[in-house]
């Protein structure tokens, strides 16, 4: 009966302990939200450089188009870059929740080591 109880109580904490872990707070998931955003912004940006070949700025010269071509490669790498440091943030937060999951889990069976280990002449209670 007492193992029943302790086997059910250990349950009872590791659900408690996964929903904890799963559950994020405002302060985590804002900066996440952000970077989304950003994304999305990028996004955006890079259909607008599109929309801008319909736009056709009328330029005089060889020299003129030349300069409107680089801005306009400055301003994709540009985008590029604020996509691809965005991309990395998301996966170092998801790396950091797997991580934080096998510490879980780790923890979890170090409590079942201890309740169910039969050298252990100690009662849990």
């Amino acid at each position: 009966m007492k193992k029943t109880i302790i086997m059910l109580g250990a349950l009872f904490v590791m659900f408690l302990m996964v929903s904890t872990v799963t559950a994020v707070p405002k302060t985590q998931s804002t900066p996440l939200m952000d970077t989304i955003q950003s994304i999305e912004k990028a996004e955006a940006q890079i259909l607008d450089i599109q929309a801008l070949d319909d736009l056709d700025p009328q330029p005089t010269g060889l020299f003129d188009k030349l300069i409107e071509f680089i801005k306009l490669l400055i301003q994709l790498i540009m985008n590029l870059v604020t996509i691809i440091q965005a991309i990395l943030s998301i996966i170092a937060l998801i790396k950091a929740v797997f991580n934080a999951i096998q510490v879980v889990i780790q923890l979890i069976q170090q409590i079942l080591d201890v309740i169910f280990d039969p050298s252990n002449d100690t009662i849990v209670a």
